[in-house]
């Protein structure tokens, strides 16, 4: 594990989140997002943490993969809160490890430090092929123990994605006992580059992806909602070892 040094004195008292999952689409937003709020980042990344970011040592990057049997208490020392992006989308031999016993780990090892709040992102994928235009949560969602072709109309490896994402969040359900969890199914997450790109979709693009009753939502709005949700978790709503899921 590679961990860049923070400067603690300059962000005494301050809230500090894990963030996994930072280099991704919605983890960029939410780490910059994080800071300009005046937290301190522990970000995660299974690549070489990124340099020359620090944001006046309240960013501190840790090279960690969660594909490995890495220490998660070590991880999560000193935190408050965690938000957890990080999954696999398209390796299906990698998802159960990623995306569910990872998820499950990590729980545990909050259980352990007494974090206050975890939030987790799930996806919308776990309700499968919807076959109305609104979805409420308690809308029914995927079979995770096998593969039912019939209630999710995708590719392999997005079906199992959307299972094991589920199996993520029942893990959760499981671990609970003392932190306060979150879990949010965000839809078909975009910044400004792919939602321009939409008006040059060809028509047989807009045709093939017209059954999918799903609403495309801005990564911005998708960050203020994690952060928002890991605020009102700290302060102390909702239950302890309870499970909100939106």
């Amino acid at each position: 594990m590679v961990a860049l040094t923070i400067n603690e004195s300059a962000k005494a008292g301050a809230t500090r989140i894990l963030l996994t999952g930072a280099t991704g689409l919605i983890g960029r937003v939410v780490a910059a997002d994080l800071l300009e709020r005046g937290y301190i980042v522990r970000a995660t990344s299974s690549k070489v943490p990124p340099r020359g970011d620090d944001r006046r040592g309240a960013l501190e990057w840790r090279h960690f993969d969660f594909l490995q049997a890495p220490d998660y208490d070590g991880l999560l020392s000193g935190c408050d809160a965690v938000i957890h992006l990080a999954a696999e989308k398209g390796h299906e031999q990698r998802m159960q490890r990623a995306n569910v016993d990872a998820t499950r780990l990590l729980a545990e090892a909050a259980e352990r430090a007494a974090i206050k709040a975890f939030c987790y992102a799930s996806s919308v994928s776990v309700y499968g092929s919807g076959l109305q235009r609104t979805m409420s949560e308690d809308a029914p969602v995927l079979t995770i123990d096998h593969d039912v072709r019939s209630e999710y109309w995708a590719l392999d490896y997005v079906r199992t994605y959307g299972r094991t994402k589920l199996a993520g969040e029942l893990a959760l359900h499981k671990v609970a006992k003392a932190v306060r969890y979150v879990v949010l199914r965000p839809t078909f997450v975009v910044d400004i580059p792919e939602i321009v790109g939409i008006r040059d979709w060809s028509y047989f693009k807009r045709t093939l992806t017209a059954h999918r009753h799903a609403h495309y939502i801005y990564v911005r709005d998708v960050s203020d909602a994690l952060i928002w949700s890991m605020k009102r978790a700290v302060a102390g709503s909702g239950v302890p070892g309870g499970v909100e899921t939106f």
